[in-house]
């Protein structure tokens, strides 16, 4: 029993530890989206670079695109606002942590899997 305990601690630290890393790293990147979307609205062969070519882009900025992840760029319009629907996340967790997970992040949901390869 003693042994069970030590290991869920154990694994709730770890997962403390990786959401206080996940969050440094969100945070940097809601700061280079910010940065990129500034540029395109005010550029408009470098919004058409974005579009096409995220993963340049985000390099370009400092942020690398793991190999096999494809980036897809949407715009919202008047009439058309897009919803990100993230994928599951792997592993078991407790109650407490689903709801720190769907919590509501204010980035994309593409930069949890750019920023954790």
């Amino acid at each position: 029993m003693a042994s069970s305990k030590k290991q869920n601690k154990q694994e709730h630290r770890s997962y403390e530890e990786r959401e206080k890393a996940h969050k440094a790293a969100e945070e940097k990147f809601v700061k280079v989206w910010a940065k990129i979307i500034a540029k395109a609205w005010s550029d408009e062969l470098f919004k058409h670079k974005l579009f096409s070519r995220p993963a340049e882009v985000f390099k370009e900025f400092g942020v690398n695109v793991p190999a096999g992840l494809t980036l897809k760029v949407l715009e919202d319009s008047e009439t058309v606002e897009y919803l990100i629907f993230p994928k599951k996340p792997e592993g078991v967790f407790s109650e407490e942590d689903l709801k720190k997970i769907a919590g509501g992040r204010a980035a994309p949901q593409t930069s949890q899997s750019v920023i954790e390869r």
